[in-house]
């Protein structure tokens, strides 16, 4: 019997020794207990860093007025003109959110007085004091401007269907206003269509070609803020 209490009394102060080492915790450190992963909660000598988020700073740019050039001409030459290609890109750009957009009230007027080059594209360099403060420029020239009709006979349900597409061809570049270094140079044509389908079911619509220059400007600046926020 006196063996048998002492082998119990053994048994008893091993197993207590064991939970006693398996619960120990450092302060700081990671612990196991009956095999679960536990991360103890930092001691004063440690010292928590938050990562930092650094703000990316956008560039400067700003959109010059576009040239004309045309190597087809038409009658609604001015109404393309008065829609005012400069406006409808620095506000596709602005959109973007890329870049900080810079405007100049008088730059119509600075731009009219500068000498082009026979790509129809101006000096940017020539231009360096004016555009002070700006990282970046984007010049251009509207090459061409095209409309063009196309009618369709579908005889089975008796209709007439006139397609008008107008079509321009823009060149621009993207340069660097302190170096005077071209960046990005593409042509870009711009295009859009309108469809008028005149059969007993469906009475013809009117064509406005205004809103038909409008639609292809705005394609040709959205396919250039693409290209230069690359």
């Amino acid at each position: 019997m006196k063996k048998y209490w002492t082998l119990i009394g053994i048994l008893s102060f091993t197993a207590l020794g064991f939970a006693a080492s398996g619960s120990a915790t450092v302060s700081g450190a990671a612990t196991t207990t009956s095999g679960t992963s536990v991360v103890a909660p930092p001691s004063s000598n440690y010292t928590v860093v938050q990562p930092t988020v650094q703000a990316v700073q956008k560039k400067s740019i700003i959109i010059l007025p576009f040239n004309y050039q045309y190597q087809n001409i038409f009658l609604d030459v001015k109404t393309v003109q008065s829609l005012d290609f400069q406006q409808i890109l620095t506000t596709s750009v602005v959109n973007s959110n890329v870049f900080t957009v810079l405007e100049r009230a008088d730059l119509k007027q600075i731009f009219n007085e500068i000498q082009f080059q026979q790509s129809g594209l101006c000096d940017v360099q020539s231009m360096t004091p004016q555009l002070k403060g700006a990282d970046l420029a984007v010049i251009g020239t509207i090459m061409s401007m095209q409309v063009n009709t196309t009618k369709q006979v579908i005889p089975y349900i008796n209709e007439t269907r006139t397609t008008t597409t107008f079509t321009l061809n823009v060149i621009y570049e993207l340069v660097n206003v302190s170096t005077g270094v071209i960046l990005k140079s593409n042509t870009i044509t711009g295009t859009s269509t309108f469809v008028n389908s005149n059969n007993q079911y469906a009475p013809p619509q009117t064509l406005n070609m205004q809103t038909l220059y409008s639609q292809a400007l705005q394609n040709a600046a959205t396919q250039i803020t693409a290209q230069i926020s690359q």
